[in-house]
């Protein structure tokens, strides 16, 4: 599992709905992913579980890393 940090204005800043947000989290996590060789990714916003009004993570809740999406998108 990668843990990957955000600052809070990721989520200022996106201003998406909620089904293109977690397809952004979704990027980043196989991006991520990939890129370590994990299949679980933890996001955090400085220190605290992700949650932006539309996704909310758990403490230690991962996003699983899901390549066939990119590779469809190829």
């Amino acid at each position: 599992m990668a843990y990957v940090d955000f600052s809070k204005e990721l989520i200022s800043e996106m201003n998406t709905g909620s089904g293109y947000e977690v397809q952004v989290l979704q990027c980043i996590a196989n991006t991520v992913g990939r890129y370590y060789s994990v299949n679980k990714i933890s996001f955090t916003v400085e220190g605290i579980p992700y949650a932006s009004g539309h996704v909310l993570f758990k403490k230690d809740e991962a996003f699983i890393v899901d390549l066939s999406i990119s590779s469809e998108l190829k």
